[in-house]
């Protein structure tokens, strides 16, 4: 039995890094907003048994095949399995949390979500959050979330504390994390070392400066920063974004130093937070890392899963500046030969994807930016619109054939 048709063509269509990268948005955006029906016993098997099956059926094409099972590749399947298992765990317990008085943003009520519906108590077995918070005055403390029982009767206070007092749901990190974490190193360890003793990777010839390999991949961890580079010119793609991910993700405890909810897994606490990082990582670092090695091949051109390399490629439109398409295709006038002023429709869409969306999160929510201070506000919106610039631009691409949004090769400087 072999992959029908239908399936072939859908997938290699759906090839194309614009739609991978919208597949995994929608998955998080399904993952955030339908997490207690998602995470559910019945459709967390129907999901893992269809893309089993389907998985499964791909295999039985020859070039898909030889993309999947490549010694190099599989570990990418294996970072994808174990990312989904992981993600699942979180959410899972997110949603668990999320029903108990320890996740309820501040002002709101225990009582308010009383109605909700959900499956299994707030401290029903799932995976291994822990948990910090409070509990509101006069209503019992919730289960400590992921473990199955309730916290110690006494409170932060000690002791001897009255019913009425407020406690603070703590948990140790050993055995309750660690142990967990123990468990995971030791089946990746385990997984690891049976796959270097089943795949056959041999040495190749020495490193040869006249005879480059085609397609030049880097190591798969790198394989989203050298899509990135067919995007954007290296100091941007290859050196500027990575630098701006690194400094993001240490200044987030500082952009967002609000502790309640902190130590635990939970959506109402956070949902602009944690729905950032979830697109972050999951559509563009994991998507960029599955476009990479699956879908470039010789020429770094773009071929569908079930496109042997060197067959039918994936092709966009003709590439070029959005100088060139605002002045010569919109307009139907030459280029102006002063720079600023050919670049100039690039400068001001740049200044308005960048200013204008924060100036209207501002008037919609001027208690967000009253809280977070003019500083924090303003560097959160660059980072967050930095972030989705760079789907937009694949976008561009892809869609419309442009390469750059300002483009000046005269000393070269290119966006």
């Amino acid at each position: 039995m072999s992959a029908p048709w239908w399936l072939r063509e859908i997938l290699n269509f759906a090839s194309r890094p614009p739609l991978v990268l919208g597949f995994l948005a929608a998955l998080v955006f399904a993952a955030v907003f339908f997490r207690r029906r998602l995470t559910r016993p019945i459709p967390t098997i129907f999901v893992a048994a269809a893309s089993a099956a389907i998985f499964a059926l791909c295999l039985s094409d020859g070039t898909f095949r030889g993309k999947a099972l490549d010694a190099d590749n599989a570990v990418v399947f294996l970072l994808l399995s174990l990312t989904a298992v992981v993600l699942w765990t979180a959410i899972r317990e997110a949603a668990i949390n999320d029903r108990g008085p320890t996740a309820a943003p501040p002002g709101e009520a225990a009582g308010e979500r009383s109605g909700e519906s959900g499956d299994g108590a707030a401290g029903g077995p799932a995976g291994g959050g822990i948990a910090t918070g409070e509990s509101t005055p006069g209503t019992p403390p919730a289960a400590v979330p992921g473990m199955g029982y309730p916290p110690p009767a006494e409170s932060a206070d000690g002791p001897g504390a009255g019913a009425g007092a407020t406690p603070d749901i703590k948990v140790t990190t050993w055995p309750h994390l660690l142990y967990i974490e123990l468990i995971a190193a030791v089946f990746a360890t385990v997984a690891l070392a049976a796959w270097a003793m089943i795949a056959d990777a041999p040495l190749e010839a020495p490193a040869d400066p006249g005879r480059s390999p085609n397609p030049a991949k880097a190591p798969w961890y790198f394989a989203g920063i050298q899509e990135m580079l067919a995007y954007f010119d290296p100091w941007l793609g290859g050196a500027f974004i990575p630098a701006l991910i690194v400094l993001g993700l240490a200044a987030i405890p500082y952009l967002d130093p609000d502790p309640s909810g902190a130590g635990m897994y939970t959506f109402r606490r956070r949902p602009a937070a944690v729905a950032a990082f979830l697109f972050g990582f999951v559509a563009l670092w994991i998507g960029l890392i599955m476009v990479g090695t699956f879908v470039r091949g010789p020429d770094w051109d773009a071929y569908g899963i079930f496109e042997p390399w060197g067959g039918a490629r994936l092709e966009c439109p003709a590439e070029r500046p959005l100088s060139d398409a605002f002045w010569e295709g919109l307009l139907g006038r030459e280029l102006p030969a002063w720079p600023p002023a050919r670049e100039l429709p690039g400068i001001l869409l740049l200044i308005a994807y960048f200013a204008v969306p924060p100036l209207l999160a501002a008037r919609v929510a001027p208690d967000v930016r009253r809280r977070m201070g003019a500083a924090r506000f303003w560097m959160a919106a660059f980072l967050i619109l930095a972030m989705l610039g760079i789907p937009a631009v694949i976008c561009f691409r892809w869609l419309f054939g442009i390469r750059h949004i300002v483009s000046i090769p005269e000393v070269p400087f290119n966006i």
